[in-house]
């Protein structure tokens, strides 16, 4: 490990992640007891929100990003866009602000222009009428009662973005 990334080849595991990666895991135990935990904090977007399959994973169904900020950062993108932008040339923008999934962002403003909503100025707007629609036409009976709390939530968190 430390050999591939350059560091000194005497240093133990413990000593590399102790004082390279101490704001990321925690490191408890002694000897062959070591444990090591990733921290609370803010890793990266992958370990902030619940997967819910067929809502935001990438194994069909809705496909909405993973995480809540980034459907916010598509929607405030694609408003900002020029109305003459193609649906194409709007995912590859908006995949190169964001790097997400370019399919992700396809599903995502396909449901805009059949809203009638892609060249909507205000993204709370788009956001609305995204909200709208999950909520009239989706089958809720697939998720459970707790799929559908962290459906809730994952909304409110995309509110609390484009306030």
């Amino acid at each position: 490990f430390n050999i591939k990334f350059g560091l000194p080849q005497s240093r133990s595991y413990k000593d590399t992640i102790s004082n390279l990666l101490s704001s990321e895991i925690d490191i408890s135990g002694e000897g062959n007891t070591l444990r090591y935990k990733r921290k609370n904090s803010q890793l990266s977007s992958v370990d902030k929100f619940p997967r819910i399959v067929g809502f935001n994973t990438g194994q069909g169904g809705l496909r909405y990003p993973s995480e809540p900020e980034v459907l916010a950062n598509l929607l405030m993108l694609n408003s900002e866009l020029e109305i003459e932008f193609t649906k194409k040339e709007r995912v590859e923008f908006i995949h190169s602000k964001l790097n997400d999934s370019r399919n992700r962002i396809n599903v995502v403003l396909i449901r805009l222009i059949g809203l009638g909503l892609m060249e909507s100025q205000l993204p709370a707007e788009a956001f609305e009428g995204l909200k709208s629609h999950f909520f009239t036409s989706s089958d809720e009976g697939n998720w459970s009662l707790e799929d559908i709390e962290n459906i809730k939530n994952y909304f409110q968190q995309v509110q609390e973005h484009l306030n």
